[in-house]
């Protein structure tokens, strides 16, 4: 899939996740677009660009809302369903406690 989409993969146990790069995507717009962001990226004489992690690139009104909260370009990257769904169960409950 992400061959066909050219979108990039990418594997989330290998993300090094931050209470403030979490925090730019609230935990009820992860958990209802199963989107997590995974890095920023910035450029000379370019905006931020985030780069959320989702099962579906495609979805315009996920990465719609990633933009709004984050205040930031969004760019998607493709991991499987269950991959993505236990990242953010882990990553927003241990967050919620730091």
């Amino acid at each position: 899939l992400s061959h066909q989409l050219s979108v990039p993969w990418v594997s989330l146990a290998n993300i090094a996740f931050s209470r403030e790069l979490l925090a730019l995507v609230p935990p009820s717009v992860a958990e209802k677009f199963l989107a997590i962001p995974i890095y920023l990226r910035s450029e000379p004489d370019k905006p931020e660009t985030l780069y959320v992690a989702t099962d579906d690139p495609l979805n315009q009104e996920a990465l719609g809302m990633c933009r709004a909260s984050s205040g930031r370009d969004v760019r998607a990257m493709i991991a499987p369903t269950s991959q993505v769904r236990e990242t953010i169960r882990e990553q927003y409950a241990s967050f919620s406690k730091r």
